[in-house]
């Protein structure tokens, strides 16, 4: 069992473009920064990550997601979620120390994860679909991206159960379930 109740300080920023026109931001009943960055901890004490972290989330139409997808997988649809991992992990959510400063985005000094863009579309689609709130829909979506920057993957059922068991210890852990 993890004991999150000893919280590693860390300085997390996440940059949040909110590029959705349908439906603005004070709509929902939860706030995007303050859910991404509870996430983000929970996900780093995890891992004991104890680096400055900083992600960028673009959140947009499946318009937009469909023509970043053409764009960098060559598949022309819409997907929910998108992640653009800047580290590429040998293991797990483990930074070897000495690569560290290969990995320091120089503005903030902090490692700079990646990309994650969600299409707002699909999250309240799927939130429907599911029979669940758009904030576990969206917690979801993020914490799946976030792990494949973190180097988890699915490609086999091994690596899927592994990255779901610990998609729904984060879930769990600040209070959202199914």
């Amino acid at each position: 069992m993890i004991n999150l109740k000893r919280k590693i300080k860390i300085n997390m920023s996440i940059d949040i473009i909110y590029d959705y026109k349908k439906l603005n931001e004070k709509d929902l009943d939860f706030s995007i920064s303050k859910l991404t960055k509870e996430l983000l901890s929970h996900t780093c004490s995890m891992h004991r990550l104890n680096f400055d972290f900083l992600v960028s989330v673009l959140i947009c139409s499946n318009y937009r997601i469909k023509n970043i997808n053409k764009k960098f997988r060559n598949i022309d649809k819409a997907t929910d979620v998108l992640s653009f991992p800047n580290i590429i992990f040998k293991n797990k959510a483990k930074i070897v120390k000495k690569d560290i400063a290969n990995y320091i985005y120089n503005d903030t000094k902090q490692i700079y994860l990646g990309d994650i863009i969600i299409s707002m579309d699909k999250c309240i689609s799927q939130s429907k679909k599911y029979g669940h709130s758009i904030k576990r829909e969206f917690s979801f979506l993020f914490v799946h991206s976030l792990l494949h920057l973190l180097g988890y993957d699915h490609m086999d059922k091994v690596e899927e159960k592994e990255m779901f068991d610990m998609q729904n210890k984060i879930l769990t852990s600040v209070g959202i379930n199914r």
